[in-house]
């Protein structure tokens, strides 16, 4: 669901809507890529106090 997030903060640049389930058109394919280091782009996992509090991707 932080993906969501993130394309929701996205959204205010490049005026992407939701679709008809409430949610953002995400690149499940591109996604799978960069969590399994197939792409040249690094994600982090922001933690705060042992919780999640975001993350980071660095292309």
């Amino acid at each position: 669901m932080l993906w969501q997030f993130y394309q929701y903060h996205q959204s205010s640049f490049n005026l992407e809507d939701i679709d008809s389930r409430g949610r953002y058109n995400i690149d499940e394919e591109h996604l799978s890529d960069v969590i399994s280091g197939n792409v040249e782009c690094d994600a982090f996992v922001v933690l705060i106090e042992g919780g999640i509090a975001g993350f980071v991707t660095i292309e």
